[in-house]
């Protein structure tokens, strides 16, 4: 992203892009490093109004589930699905507004709500109501 800031050259913000989507989608990273890489292609993405930006938004909510799994007591949980994803779901939902993808940005609201209220065990797909 350095490289892009100082030369606005479309292929550093294609690679740095690239980058983050295949560390967000390395089965062999831990879930902690893999929504830290996620954070940071969503804020990147968006801060850019790059086109990846709903798909990194997308695969930080996704991974909230196995982020949260990691602690056993409710308290842990909790705690791991607030850290780090603050207005996450917010954000994201106001991405997919300016896209004008407004289905989405209920989807994205619901998942997230449905993830808080039930807990990691169950995820909310979107196909039917919870």
């Amino acid at each position: 992203m350095l490289a892009y800031r100082h030369t606005q050259e479309p292929k550093f913000i294609e690679n740095a892009m690239a980058t983050y989507r295949d560390a967000v989608t390395c089965r062999t990273a831990s879930v902690s490093l893999r929504f830290t890489a996620a954070r940071s292609w969503v804020r990147y993405a968006d801060e850019n109004s790059h086109k990846l930006a709903m798909d990194a938004y997308q695969a930080a909510i996704e991974l909230l589930p196995r982020l949260a799994m990691l602690g056993s007591a409710l308290q842990v949980r909790q705690r791991a699905l607030t850290s780090g994803s603050d207005g996450l779901a917010r954000n994201a939902a106001a991405c997919a507004i300016r896209l004008c993808r407004y289905d989405k940005a209920v989807e994205l609201l619901e998942e997230s709500c449905y993830l808080f209220v039930t807990g990691p065990a169950t995820s909310y797909s979107g196909d039917s109501p919870p």
